[in-house]
């Protein structure tokens, strides 16, 4: 009994054009490649092109999203202080002690919770696909972070001092 004609579900389709993806679990240079589900493939150099655009944008939009998820939080905790003159002129400035459930509920931490969502799932999504060992499309992940950090890194507003290094 011949079962060729059958599709056995491989994950191999092909397009209108008769181009079939395979995956090649290797660094590789291919132009030809599945991008996370069966209906994104990318089996022709312009739809190639058009992913690898779209991945570039992705990884822009990953780190604008740490940026602007740091200046919410640095505006919530500046709302959160309080500013008081005496009488001699000298300013004091406390913070607004929340109780838990008004640090836990209110709309600065839900919009932060959302955007946390964003932001793990694009970074997961940009995992999968370096993890696919294409390196034009690993260049592209590497070249939209870094203008997404020309274009969001001069917002950084918080300075931190990394413990692994030796001098200040």
């Amino acid at each position: 009994m011949d079962h060729g004609d059958h599709d056995h579900g491989d994950g191999h389709g092909d397009d209108a054009d008769g181009t079939v993806c395979t995956m090649n679990m290797s660094l590789h240079w291919g132009t030809c490649e599945f991008i996370l589900v069966k209906s994104w493939q990318a089996n022709t150099l312009p739809k190639f092109i058009g992913a690898a655009i779209g991945i570039f944008l992705l990884a822009v939009v990953y780190e604008g999203l740490k940026y602007y998820r740091e200046m919410l939080l640095i505006e919530s905790e500046r709302k959160k202080q309080i500013v008081q003159k005496n009488s001699n002129g000298e300013v004091k400035v406390t913070t607004k002690q929340l109780t838990i459930r008004e640090q836990i509920l209110n709309v600065p931490h839900a919009v932060q919770t959302f955007l946390h969502f964003g932001q793990v799932f694009i970074s997961y999504i940009l995992m999968l696909i370096v993890m696919l060992c294409n390196n034009w499309l690993i260049i592209a992940i590497c070249l939209g972070a870094g203008i997404g950090y020309l274009i969001f890194g001069w917002l950084r507003k918080i300075q931190y001092r990394d413990i692994n290094e030796c001098c200040y």
